[in-house]
């Protein structure tokens, strides 16, 4: 399950807290994930995967995405083999946006979209 980090330092999440994986011998391991959303645009609606097959939606975000922390990005921990996906549709006429999903800092995916009203859809597996 996916939790929406409220610090990236603090690593702390809100609601049930941070989701891990214990294999054998007991060692948990939670991957930290980022969606980044960059570009020229005068907005973007966003929808991405927050765990166990649930999505969140914000309308007229800021290009590039900044979390209520002042971090560029979203970031969230996930279980190994969790879903991840992220999308963003330009809110104008012009401009481009470009997608990108972040493991433990490695980038897994990242598109690009150009032109008015595009859409830009990163998806992969933690």
């Amino acid at each position: 399950m996916l939790g929406l980090l409220l610090s990236a330092a603090g690593c702390t999440s809100s609601g049930g807290g941070a989701s891990s994986y214990a294999p054998a011998g007991g060692v948990s391991v939670t991957e930290h994930v980022a969606y980044k959303l960059t570009g020229r645009a005068s907005g973007a609606d966003i929808t991405y995967s927050v765990g166990q097959g649930g999505t969140e939606q914000q309308q007229g975000v800021a290009v590039p995405l900044v979390n209520k922390a002042g971090l560029e990005g979203l970031f969230l921990t996930a279980s190994p083999g969790d879903f991840l996906y992220f999308s963003a549709q330009n809110s104008g006429e012009y401009g481009w946006l470009t997608c990108s999903i972040l493991v433990n800092g490695r980038v897994i995916a990242t598109q690009t979209s150009r032109g008015g009203f595009s859409i830009v859809t990163c998806q992969g597996t933690a």
